[in-house]
């Protein structure tokens, strides 16, 4: 997915216009994210919503298609994506405080790959029944 992004970043950078900043190319990703969100999005909310009277064993029946599960982990994963370039412009737009800031950005880098992490072993788990 990332490489999707420096993909269309570079194509724009390209085609469209020469010389983006780098205000410009964060601008562009979040903008990739937030089109590719929008279908899964849905998809994931229908699903929610058309198993949620289910119980656990019919729920994880469910997530047991890897199709499901993978679409379930993309969804989560770009979201988490998404938050993660969102926080970055605010904390550097808001934060003067050098240290504070290189603190909040390693922060919202290991929160990112934390729950990346979290989300794709508990799919592991339910696909591969362990």
């Amino acid at each position: 997915m990332v490489y999707l992004m420096a993909w269309a970043t570079m194509a724009i950078k390209l085609f469209l216009a020469k010389g983006l900043s780098d205000g410009t190319d964060h601008w562009v990703k979040q903008r990739i994210s937030s089109i590719i969100l929008v279908p899964l999005t849905v998809i994931f909310t229908l699903s929610f919503v058309q198993n949620y009277g289910l119980g656990y064993e019919q729920n994880i029946m469910v997530y047991k298609q890897p199709l499901r599960a993978f679409l379930t982990f993309l969804f989560f994963s770009l979201t988490f994506l998404h938050f993660k370039q969102g926080a970055e412009v605010v904390i550097d737009d808001y934060i003067d405080n050098p240290a504070i800031h290189r603190i909040l950005k390693k922060t919202n880098t290991v929160f990112f790959f934390g729950m990346n992490i979290i989300v794709f072993f508990a799919l592991s788990r339910i696909v591969l029944d362990f």
